[in-house]
């Protein structure tokens, strides 16, 4: 027999593309109707489950994110172009009196 390893993502529950698990009693995961599943949204709608953002703490826990997909964000945010020098934007091109506040009150 071969040596136990650990146990594959999601395992015990149905996945929801690469890093969504969801509980087995939903008997699926996401999609059209997802709340009305045993189990209702928190456990079977995968938005509701990224929302929560509870990593898995193994290959058979459900109602969790695959741990890889709580690493990456950091990484994501560290990729974003830093915003402009001034931190402001731009003035306008004329400056002066403006149909916006044309009274001055």
């Amino acid at each position: 027999p071969a040596a136990a390893g650990p146990s594959a993502f999601c395992s015990k529950g149905f996945k929801q593309g690469p890093k969504i698990c969801c509980a087995a009693s939903c008997g699926g995961c996401g999609g059209a109707g997802c709340g009305g599943f045993p189990g209702g949204k928190d456990k079977c709608c995968g938005a509701f489950i990224k929302e929560n953002g509870r990593v898995c703490v193994d290959g058979e826990d459900t109602v969790c994110l695959k741990e890889a997909s709580a690493a990456s964000s950091p990484a994501v945010l560290k990729a974003l172009p830093p915003p402009p020098p001034s931190g402001r934007p731009p003035a306008p091109a004329a400056a002066g009196p403006s149909a916006f506040c044309s009274k001055g009150f």
